[in-house]
């Protein structure tokens, strides 16, 4: 067996040990705590919340080490049985009395009520019908295909089925639709679970493949492609099978009378409406892409181009265009729904309406998400009409009601409802108090609103986050409920991210939308915005909320019994190390069932407070103070500042030390070095990203040094992406910091401004102009202030020694920002070290190269705010060679 079964359980580092019975032995004295070095970050472990069995018996959660050793466990909620499943994933668990994960010997399945256990090899995936009566497992053949097996609840083989091209469960877990390839010839079945297993065979023996196996959300109509061998020429097949009538539509565009030809490219998803009636299905573009013009030696650029030249190319590089279409089986009618221009697309919650709208109407433009005009198709009658012009093009801007009757959308600073039966357009939330987006927190920044959270199941109330509540509000505006009152609180509340919370629907263009049972007490979670501890509550439509968890530190991945008002939950401090609790909310009694990284207390660890101090503007701002190890008041300490935006929410997150890290920073490796570290959030000016960033990190570090716990002249910078041009600035316009480090930054906003972006082939004036620099302006309009807030034009100023770094396959900030400022710094002589990791990109990811990087940052600040021995690789190559 791969599992072990314990009632005591120490995990050490990546050693499991396995205790039944405790030795009370004498002890000398007390052992005090000692510091954490490199040598001990092995021992920490992350831990993860996997699941709750219906009733809210068991749990399963994984360790998950920097060594790869993971480890899965499950754990009786009331008796402290658990087992062991070393190198396991994808735990299940069926009903109260099976649990099932994956090893690399196969699928470990356990009966929870006698304990044993058994293996079934080879097993690739699995699932439990929902019901718990079958098992379904499949596993690679030597054909490169499937075998697919059932299993009836005790493990007892039922069926195999080999040669399974491809299998797909409906959203129930109640029926499996399969695909199989036998003697080259493909067919496609339907397996029922009920009380026993059943079959029907939809398409059988066909020479060409069948594949994009779809089922519609209620279950009830399926449908697939076939591509013949010459379907480049003709198009492919497509099929729907109605379930309950047991019919089987094709649709051959070779064999009509059409210019549609079908694709079943997955670019765009097949789909099938709810009642099975509308097929959504990609159609060839009737327009062949023309590449031509990148066939010759010479680039032409237009200034008038909607896209640049280099994104015109890379889409140029595509077999073809893929448009959506709609096919009625029953009429065997088909309606193409984009086309080349309208090639965005949405549809209603009842799939009865398209939603298009031509994303390069607007262009060229330079916000992150060009307007659009979206014009409303009657996918029944063909006819379409424009009803909202140059509006945001954001995703989420715009929401349809799952019934398919309302569209809702966001416009000049208020929520808007457009009923399409009658088509009229309603400002619901006018005259509100409610604050709906970013506009007054954080000018020059993009539009941000806080969004619509869905609708209720009933179809009578569109629900909208303001900055701190949730509101219900009628279709047409009338009725209107401020649900929380966060606003009273200094809280911000927002609908829980549960499966069982609410019914999740996926449209095109990657949106989705969510419904809400007002009959039901609804999980929502709360974010304190002066001490930054979550927590949950239960929503009452009509009572309003009420606390289900507790309030100190952060509660997050809280999960439900869906049987039963069973819930568990991790929670965690800076200082506490996450843990599972386990509550009912009958009787909100909190159990603590596993707690992760036991060892800490064997060492000295730090603690975390927040901080509030104030702009030159008089705004009031958090910071995330975080204490060194041991810390006594009689010393004074160093201290490290990381600066990115909004960043005091990180102040009860509990970090695991460890020298793996993407950008070279860890709280825990410093505060366990004897160094403060302070996260300050940032509010910006329009205009002034830098001169904002200066303005509140100085008074934020005023604020600690007025604390008198730290050594004023002994305060490191250190910043990444934004925050390393933050740090870039900074340090040219004042020196109250002795080191700097920052990575991946821009230097010159300028040359950035008037760069194309190396990933998306996009100009970056966008981020300016709309987006994080908050510039607002262009270069053109306001030369002075990008020249005012861009480091390399302020770097005369610069006295701070600073280390930077750069990856040199970096697409997202090139790599020239960092080789600027150090020529720039280098012809100026200031003091400054720049690391380039070659095959590396905005974060590093080698393993190397991530403890390289942090080590060298920690030998940086070590030297200048520790006076440590300088290390051979800071000196320049001179005292080097000589030395």
């Amino acid at each position: 067996m791969l599992f072990f079964k314990t009632h005591l359980r120490f995990v050490y580092g990546s050693i499991a040990v396995f205790v039944f019975g405790l030795v009370p032995c004498p002890l000398a004295g007390q052992v005090l705590p000692k510091i954490v070095t490199a040598g001990d970050y092995h021992l920490w472990s992350t831990l993860q919340l996997e699941s709750i069995s219906n009733q809210g018996n068991w749990i399963s959660y994984t360790r998950i080490y920097k060594t790869k050793k993971d480890t899965l466990f499950i754990k009786n909620s009331t008796n402290n049985l658990e087992y062991v499943f070393p190198g396991s994933n994808n735990g299940q668990f069926s009903k109260e009395d099976t649990f099932g994960c994956l090893s690399k010997d196969g699928l470990n399945l356990i009966n929870l009520t006698d304990g044993s256990g058994r293996i079934i090899p080879n097993v690739m995936q699995y699932e439990f019908t929902s019901s718990g009566v079958f098992l379904v497992t499949s596993e690679s053949s030597p054909n490169n295909l499937l075998k697919v097996s059932i299993y009836n609840k005790n493990g007892i083989l039922k069926e195999n089925i080999s040669d399974v091209v491809d299998y797909r469960w409906n959203s129930q877990k109640t029926k499996v639709l399969y695909c199989t390839l036998v003697n080259g010839k493909y067919s496609v079945r339907l397996l029922s679970f009920k009380q026993d297993i059943e079959q029907e065979l939809i398409l059988t023996n066909v020479d060409y493949p069948l594949n994009n196996l779809t089922w519609n959300r209620t279950g009830t109509a399926v449908a697939f492609y076939g591509v013949p061998t010459n379907s480049k020429d003709i198009g492919d097949i497509l099929y729907t099978y109605q379930i309950p009538t047991h019919q089987l539509h094709t649709l051959n565009t070779a064999s009509q009378t059409t210019a549609i030809k079908i694709d079943s490219n997955p670019h765009l998803q097949l789909s099938i409406s709810d009642d099975g009636r509308n097929v959504f299905f990609g159609i060839y573009s009737p327009t062949a892409i023309d590449k031509s013009v990148f066939d010759t030696n010479v680039e032409i650029w237009h200034g008038d181009d909607k896209r640049l030249y280099t994104h015109r190319k890379q889409l140029a590089s595509l077999d073809h265009v893929q448009l959506l279409a709609v096919w009625w089986p029953y009429v065997n009618k088909i309606f193409p729904i984009t086309s080349n221009e309208l090639s965005w697309v949405m549809l209603s919650g009842n799939q009865d309406y398209a939603i298009t709208a031509n994303p390069l109407t607007y262009e060229p433009q330079y916000k992150r998400f060009a307007d659009m005009d979206y014009y409303l198709n009657d996918l029944k009658t063909g006819k379409k009409g424009l009803f909202l012009q140059k509006h945001n093009g954001q995703s989420g801007s715009i929401a349809t009601s799952p019934d398919g009757k309302y569209i809702t959308y966001y416009h000049d600073t208020n929520w808007w409802v457009y009923n399409i039966a009658q088509a009229t357009h309603v400002n619901v939330t006018k005259d509100l108090q409610g604050d709906w987006d970013n506009r007054k927190k954080d000018p020059g920044d993009e539009l941000r609103f806080w969004g619509n959270a869905g609708w209720t199941t009933d179809h009578k109330w569109v629900l909208y986050y303001d900055y701190n509540d949730i509101w219900a509000i009628t279709p047409d505006g009338k009725s209107k409920h401020r649900l929380t009152k966060g606003k009273e609180k200094g809280i911000q509340f927002r609908f829980a991210e549960s499966s069982d919370n609410a019914e999740i629907r996926v449209n095109y263009s990657s949106l989705t939308s969510a419904s809400y049972n007002t009959l039901e007490k609804l999980l929502i979670r709360a974010v304190n915005l002066n001490d930054a501890s979550s927590t949950y509550y239960l929503l009452d439509f009509k009572k309003g909320e009420r606390l289900l968890t507790p309030t100190n530190g952060a509660i997050n991945n809280l999960l439900k019994a869906r049987e039963s008002n069973v819930f568990i939950y991790q929670q965690q401090t800076y200082d506490q190390s996450p843990s599972i609790r386990h509550m009912t909310s009958e009787t909100a009694k909190v159990t603590t069932l596993v707690t992760s990284n036991m060892h800490q207390k064997n060492f000295k660890w730090g603690h975390s407070e927040m901080i509030h101090f104030k702009n030159k503007y008089g705004s009031p701002l958090n910071g995330a103070l975080f204490y060194p190890a041991g810390y006594s008041k009689e010393k004074k300490y160093p201290m490290v500042v990381y600066i990115y935006s909004t960043v005091s929410g990180e102040l009860n997150h509990y970090v695991n030390p460890s020298n793996e890290n993407g950008i070279g920073f860890n709280i825990s490796n410093f505060t366990t070095q004897g160094y403060f570290v302070l996260l300050p959030d940032i509010a910006y000016a329009s205009g002034n990203p830098g001169i904002s960033a200066t303005d509140c990190i100085s008074s934020a570090v005023k604020k600690v040094i007025g604390m008198n716990v730290i050594d004023p002249l002994k305060i490191g910078l250190i910043g990444h992406s934004f925050g390393g041009y933050e740090a870039n600035f900074i340090i040219s316009q004042t020196n109250i910091f002795k080191a700097a480090v920052s990575g991946s930054a821009v230097s010159d906003i300028v040359s950035h401004y008037l760069t194309i972006n190396s990933s998306n082939k996009l100009p970056e004036a966008w981020r300016y102009e709309n987006q994080q620099y908050r510039m607002a302006k262009s270069f053109y309009e306001d030369q002075e202030a990008y020249y005012r807030n861009s480091p390399i034009a302020q770097a005369l100023n610069i006295q701070t020694p600073i280390l930077t770094w750069v990856g040199l396959n970096d697409t997202n900030v090139q790599s020239k920002q960092g080789m600027e400022f150090y020529i720039a710094l280098r012809r100026l002589q200031k003091k400054n070290v720049m690391l380039a990791y070659p095959d590396e990109g905005h974060i590093l990811s080698s393993q190397k190269n991530q403890i390289d990087l942090t080590v060298r940052i920690q030998d940086w600040f070590g030297y200048y705010l520790k006076e440590k021995p300088m290390k051979p690789w800071m000196a320049d190559t001179n005292t080097a060679t000589q030395k």
